[in-house]
């Protein structure tokens, strides 16, 4: 019922956005005396929807200026973010090196993905990505047990802050 609703309120800010419109471009005319006052009472409702219809207005033009390659990339840099934050979840007192390394791994795997879509990412960007998360991968693979794990927790977190930061200058690159 509420989506019933949405569609509702998105064709009435639609219509009312479009009786704006004419109202506008009939003004010239000699008869375009009686359409402003419509679009004028219309105008007063569409002013709590004029929101609507500019973020439907942008959405098709989003959609057009967005390609396939920046979409891909994005959907991959997301999911590496993913990746990222289940590994930093991972990361508390009583971790278990198994659990780190499988979430490590899902990173590997989404970084694998992130670099084989095509984006506008820079390769500077990109290099610094998988540097820092080569770095970090690095640590884990030298964590052998949990109590080794518990004292690297701190460092591993700054690794991963590390990854973060040079994930968001890729994000930025794209577009996300």
């Amino acid at each position: 019922m509420s989506r019933n609703h949405r569609l509702g309120a998105r064709l009435a800010a639609l219509g009312a956005a479009l009786m704006l419109l004419a109202g506008c471009s009939s003004t010239p005319g000699p008869t375009g005396t009686s359409p402003p006052s419509p679009s004028v009472g219309t105008s007063s409702p569409s002013a709590t929807t004029t929101p609507s219809p500019s973020v439907g207005t942008s959405s098709p033009t989003a959609t057009t200026t967005a390609s396939p390659s920046s979409t891909a990339a994005c959907t991959a840099a997301n999911a590496f973010g993913d990746a990222l934050a289940s590994f930093k979840d991972d990361l508390q007192a009583g971790a278990a090196v198994a659990d780190v390394r499988t979430a490590r791994d899902q990173m590997v795997k989404a970084l694998t993905a992130l670099n084989a879509a095509p984006g506008d990412a820079t390769q500077a960007h990109l290099d610094a990505l998988k540097a820092a998360e080569t770095r970090l991968d690095t640590a884990v693979k030298g964590i052998s047990d949990d109590d080794m794990l518990a004292q690297a927790l701190g460092s591993l977190n700054q690794d991963a802050s590390t990854v973060q930061a040079a994930l968001s200058d890729v994000l930025a690159d794209i577009s996300c």
